[in-house]
């Protein structure tokens, strides 16, 4: 009924795909990538499309179909958005702890701005603690949490509060560990709150 909408339905299907993810659907989340990614190539490839892609490789790789995941974050790459941090915790995922601690950290290295670098910082971190190295994990996850301070986002401080919770699990020190994560719980709960208006609004 809205045709001058019609162009940016797949992008609005990849972000449903992202809010579907985070309330738990995951049938209906990869159904909603998988058609951004069908109406995003057609009658050419649009901008989206690596993002489309790459969401599909986050489902796949959180359902445990690492064949499938692996090629959409090729396919992700080869229309212009990088797989990470997506393709670094696959590779986890597979075992191939330092394949990912090595692609996390290239990743890193050539990442500049606020907020590329708050997208990458979670999977740093749960690479660096995989890998033993928790001093690293200690730094990047206290980075995190400056970042989450200076941009005032709720998901994002509920991340570098998990973050830092699991570092501090990692030292043995639980009883430190445990406020933390407490805030975490409670921030994602607020944060959900808020997820299910927005998402009540584009998924309708």
């Amino acid at each position: 009924t809205q045709p001058d909408l019609v162009p940016y339905r797949g992008q609005c299907l990849v972000r449903r795909a992202e809010i579907l993810q985070l309330h738990g659907a995951w049938p209906e989340a990869i159904e909603a990538a998988r058609e951004a990614c069908d109406r995003l190539l057609q009658p050419s490839p649009q901008p989206a499309s690596g993002a489309a892609f790459y969401q599909c490789g986050e489902l796949y790789r959180l359902r445990g179909e690492f064949a499938e995941a692996d090629d959409a974050y090729r396919d992700a790459n080869r229309y212009s958005r990088k797989p990470q941090p997506g393709l670094a915790l696959l590779r986890l995922a597979q075992g191939q702890t330092e394949m990912a601690t090595t692609a996390i950290q290239l990743a890193l290295d050539e990442a500049h701005g606020t907020e590329t670098r708050s997208r990458l910082l979670p999977a740093y971190v749960e690479i660096k603690l995989a890998a033993g190295d928790i001093q690293t994990a200690r730094f990047a996850a206290d980075e995190l949490a400056s970042l989450a301070g200076e941009l005032d986002a709720p998901v994002l401080t509920a991340v570098a509060a998990q973050a830092r919770g699991a570092v501090r699990l990692a030292e043995g020190d639980a009883r430190e560990a445990l406020p933390v994560l407490r805030q975490a719980w409670t921030v994602w709960q607020e944060a959900g709150q808020r997820m299910t208006w927005v998402g009540m609004a584009l998924l309708s």
